[in-house]
């Protein structure tokens, strides 16, 4: 039985059940790759968290040892008149930036590898044969 229109496939398909018999569509597939998608989107999601809390992490010990490599620009500030709140700034400055930086770095990497698995791998399948 075909439907002309897709959003009478599901109404039409609980009728035909209703009378006793099988019906199977397109939308029952596309509703289980639409959970499974949901699926990966949580571990995906779940796999970004760690690494921003890595990350994260990470920032935060650079500049730990950044203060400690930096003892004697600490105190040189501090004699020509900087405020501890002006050198806090200036480190929480450097750390976003840092992050900042890092973050746009990495999807910009992302964002090209992706390019070239999109590109080059579709034609590496074309090419050997496996598509």
């Amino acid at each position: 039985m075909k439907v002309k229109n897709i959003n009478d496939v599901q109404r039409v398909q609980q009728q035909i059940k209703d009378g006793g018999f099988y019906a199977d569509s397109l939308t029952d597939i596309l509703e289980s790759m639409q959970k499974a998608t949901a699926g990966i989107q949580k571990v995906l999601g779940a796999i970004g968290a760690v690494s921003l809390l890595v990350a994260a992490i990470g920032i935060a010990n650079t500049m730990v040892m950044s203060v400690y490599e930096r003892t004697r620009e600490i105190g040189i500030m501090k004699v020509i008149g900087a405020s501890l709140a002006d050198i806090r700034k200036l480190f929480l400055f450097e750390s976003g930036m840092i992050g900042f930086f890092g973050g746009v770095l990495g999807a910009a990497f992302s964002y090209g590898v992706s390019y070239l698995i999109n590109t080059t791998g579709f034609v590496l399948i074309e090419t050997w044969g496996m598509g």
